[in-house]
């Protein structure tokens, strides 16, 4: 039962506090008890120990509001519910003016828990960190093509030569993935994609493999001077990868789950998106 929620609303989204005024006036009109993550310039206010108390999370902004929550929230058990205030996403379950009727539903039982994978990082250092979206390998710097070799089971599957390389989860298949013509997953595909950014071959595709695969990528030598390459989880801090350095990815034992409701289909996101396009 969600009798208190940890709620996070995006500023960027919200710049006047109108959407922020209006869920905390839902929430109260619902007798649902909210803990508000405060954000403070850079600080997005959000804390695990608060939000480990509560029900479910909250939050409202788009998709990138929930992956966020979810990357810094990702050592607690609680489920995230998303509300949409930007244009459609494939991740957010409601927008603001559906939003009395949702919690009706979710107040009701009405609703199910989706469970999403996870990738578990193996950064160079030896540091494991996981992402719900994906982790992507990318130059920076002068302008250089890099050389990635990527081993599956320690089998060396191919050479790659290209600006990076996404591997993402089926939920981060409609984010940086498919701006970079990567496949499109059903959500809850346990599977993992490797795409390459700006590849430097007229025949290199994008490779989906099974979520029980063990992916090793391998930044190789001969980098030009000022051509740093570093990985970033979910949009996160970037980290630097080396030449002659390796991480490796496989699917975390840990999931996000997602509230969500049996009438709302990805698939009719899907066709949205691409009816727009």
């Amino acid at each position: 039962m969600i009798r208190k929620v940890y709620l996070i609303v995006n500023p960027k989204k919200d710049p006047s506090g109108a959407h922020r005024d209006r869920i905390r006036e839902i929430l109260k009109e619902k007798g649902i008890v909210f803990v508000e993550a405060v954000p403070s310039g850079e600080d997005t206010g959000i804390r695990e120990r608060e939000a480990a108390l509560c029900d479910a999370v909250f939050t409202v902004g788009g998709d990138g509001t929930l992956i966020q929550a979810a990357r810094e929230l990702s050592g607690i058990d609680k489920p995230f519910f998303a509300i949409n205030i930007g244009t459609l996403g494939y991740l957010t379950e409601t927008t603001m003016e559906t939003a009395p009727e949702a919690l009706d539903r979710l107040l009701a039982g009405d609703y199910q828990i989706q469970e999403r994978m996870r990738l578990s990082v193996t950064l160079p250092n030896g540091e494991v960190r996981t992402a719900l979206n994906d982790a992507v390998l990318n130059r920076t710097g002068e302008l250089h093509i890099q050389r990635y070799n990527l081993y599956i089971h320690d089998k060396l599957v191919h050479t790659y030569r290209a600006d990076g390389l996404i591997v993402s989860t089926s939920t981060g298949s409609t984010g940086y993935n498919l701006s970079c013509g990567g496949a499109i997953l059903e959500p809850e595909a346990q599977m993992m994609i490797i795409t390459p950014i700006c590849p430097h071959s007229v025949r290199m595709t994008p490779l989906v493999v099974a979520g029980t695969d063990v992916l090793t990528i391998k930044l190789l030598e001969g980098a030009e001077p000022g051509a740093d390459v570093v990985v970033a989880l979910d949009s996160g801090r970037i980290i630097p990868v080396n030449p002659g350095e390796s991480l490796t990815i496989r699917k975390a034992e840990s999931t996000t789950s997602l509230i969500r409701f049996e009438d709302d289909s990805f698939l009719d996101a899907l066709y949205k998106k691409m009816k727009e396009n």
